[in-house]
């Protein structure tokens, strides 16, 4: 546990560099320092992870002969994730060589996201990695590809993103849910109380517990999750909490119950800052952002009860648009509010 503080202190003390004095080449390189570190501190760890056994049986397994037939008896992995592995182990490669890589492509997809949407690198690079798992699980190499696919995303490169998006659903079919997503690039902004009443509405739905209830029904024709059995497959997404294998269902309970209620506070001081920051037309699309921090938020909600953690996890593709919100508020709010500028220098 001391390592982890460690070194999630130096990484938030970085964010120390983030000031207009010091030039776009140094923050990159303070960036890329701790991409290395990372790298190395989440590769070269052994029997770490919930999922440790799991991956590391599908690499042991893997071979160009069975990268569309390989099951394993917990999940069905995709032919673009054993693609990935058996070239990594035919080349001579182990599974320590593995997760340096994919850990290396991981937090440079993060790294260069950061950089080419954001005013503010550092503070997008510190927020993504605290926001973020440290073992290379499918969907993290999936939101990777997307993520790379998003560098620019401002200049609306959309069959590149397309052409991310079908890649990362290759290495985890849950990917395939960006595209409808990523529509809302081509509309408006969302109005913001809008958007607080459709995030209200659906609170209260998922307080009354009848979410899961709709979303069965749906489920043998939406198969985002994979697997023969779509139905049973949802049900196991149900039916996952991790909390109730460490006992916090009481924990998670109320943590999920006051994180919905300030997703959905912070839907309206960001909703007021990106319709500012529209007037000033600024280079970034705040707009587009705010519409998939809008889906975040809803997924969060929606998602939040004990028994549905599983599809939760969708929310991870959709994670960095907090991360470019929060630290544009950061500067937008010193500018905006002069005479309490230092509440916002003490939120970095």
């Amino acid at each position: 546990m001391l390592i982890y503080i460690v070194l999630y202190s130096f990484l938030l003390l970085s964010i120390c560099a983030e000031r207009e004095n010091v030039n776009i080449l140094t923050k990159k390189k303070i960036i890329f320092f701790f991409v290395i570190v990372f790298t190395l501190f989440r590769g070269l760890r052994w029997e770490t992870g919930t999922d440790w056994n799991l991956y590391y049986e599908a690499f042991e397994a893997a071979n160009w002969n069975n990268i569309f037939s390989y099951v394993h008896s917990v999940a069905v992995m995709e032919p673009g994730y054993m693609i990935l592995n058996s070239l990594i182990r035919n080349l001579g490669g182990n599974y320590t060589i593995f997760l340096l890589l994919s850990n290396f492509f991981i937090l440079i997809a993060y790294s260069k996201f950061a950089q080419t949407n954001s005013k503010t690198p550092i503070y997008v690079f510190v927020l993504i990695m605290f926001s973020t798992q440290f073992f290379p699980v499918r969907i993290n190499l999936a939101v990777a590809i997307i993520m790379l696919g998003l560098c620019h995303f401002s200049d609306r490169k959309h069959l590149r993103v397309i052409a991310c998006v079908i890649l990362a659903a290759s290495i985890h079919k849950s990917a395939l849910v960006f595209i409808p997503a990523y529509l809302l690039i081509f509309f408006n902004k969302i109005p913001t109380m809008f958007a607080v009443s459709i995030a209200l509405g659906g609170f209260v739905v998922a307080q009354l517990g009848k979410v899961q209830e709709l979303l069965l029904p749906l489920s043998i024709y939406v198969d985002i999750l994979g697997g023969e059995d779509v139905v049973t497959k949802y049900e196991h997404y149900f039916e996952y909490n991790g909390a109730e294998k460490s006992g916090g269902l009481f924990v998670q309970g109320v943590s999920s119950f006051l994180n919905s209620i300030i997703f959905i506070i912070t839907l309206i001081p960001f909703g007021k800052m990106v319709n500012e920051l529209a007037q000033r037309k600024e280079k970034i699309d705040y707009a587009f952002i705010y519409n998939i921090y809008f889906v975040f938020v809803m997924i969060g909600i929606l998602f939040a009860s004990e028994d549905m953690s599983g599809l939760k996890r969708l929310q991870n593709y959709f994670m960095f648009a907090f991360p470019i919100l929060f630290s544009a508020f950061i500067i937008y709010g010193r500018e905006k509010y002069p005479k309490i500028k230092f509440v916002f220098s003490k939120i970095v």
